[in-house]
């Protein structure tokens, strides 16, 4: 029996930007470190974010929060740019970074 589920969301949101500045935002993972994690947004460090944007291409994006690493993780499966973007989006098993 499967018991997993699937969450779908659309995210519609207008920018005073060009839709390939907007686009490749999603997409470069210097941007991506300065408007989706860290300090600037809430109380984390970036430790690493990668990003091999291609359909079937993966990306990481690992924070870490109060001693805790979270690694947001997923796959690009449509790569239309600038018009569409279609990824997965999970978080990896956390990994205390705490001194015990």
């Amino acid at each position: 029996m499967n018991t997993e589920s699937h969450v779908y969301a659309r995210v519609t949101r207008r920018f005073d930007a060009s839709p390939e500045r907007v686009f490749d935002a999603w997409l470069n993972p210097e941007m991506i470190g300065r408007w989706m994690f860290g300090p600037a947004i809430r109380e984390e460090e970036v430790v690493k974010i990668a990003a091999d944007a291609r359909v079937g291409g993966t990306f990481s994006f690992v924070v870490r929060r109060q001693g805790v690493e979270i690694d947001h993780i997923g796959e690009y499966l449509e790569i239309d740019r600038p018009r569409r973007l279609v990824f997965t989006w999970a978080v990896a098993p956390t990994r205390s970074t705490a001194l015990a």
